[in-house]
């Protein structure tokens, strides 16, 4: 996807060398968490106003499944994590990202909260498989707002430089 010279002039860089990524988001869009857990695991996590999150989670090699074989153990702990109200109506299908030339496949689930049935969210779920470490990448949006949404994830996606 190409990038206006719009667009660039509101992206923000954000680089880890530590942990040898570098992405880019809007300049609108704030970081939420950025914090080392249990087993190493590094999280870096950007929202936007309209409760867009993107995470990206940076762990040892191996420590992420591959996402098609467990679709239910992610819906699962999707549910876990959950902090306001119950999931109900989950449907999982397959979806696909470019990053770099890079098809990126992963899984996207929709689901509504009992709290608010009648509105839907779209969770993304990629896994990437880089040598020593692997990263987790999840995007949550709510439904409505999918047109907009996509086109800055798909910014923040191609952005993504591991390794730097």
């Amino acid at each position: 996807m190409a990038t206006t010279k719009e667009q660039k002039a509101n992206i923000v860089s954000q680089d880890y060398e530590k942990d040898g990524v570098n992405f880019a988001f809007p300049n609108d869009w704030e970081i939420k968490k950025d914090s080392v857990g249990d087993k190493e695991i590094r999280e870096i996590e950007i929202v936007d106003r309209h409760y867009t999150h993107f995470k990206i989670a940076l762990a040892p090699s191996g420590s992420y499944h591959d996402l098609s074989d467990n679709v239910q153990l992610y819906q699962d702990g999707f549910r876990k994590n959950l902090k306001i109200g119950s999931v109900v109506g989950f449907e999982s299908t397959s979806s696909t990202r470019e990053r770099s030339e890079q098809k990126i496949t992963g899984i996207r689930l929709r689901y509504s909260i009992d709290l608010a049935p009648e509105v839907f969210y779209l969770a993304e779920l990629y896994t990437i498989k880089r040598g020593k470490s692997d990263a987790l990448i999840t995007v949550i949006y709510p439904e409505k707002d999918f047109n907009a949404a996509d086109k800055e994830i798909e910014l923040i996606f191609e952005s993504i430089k591991f390794d730097v």
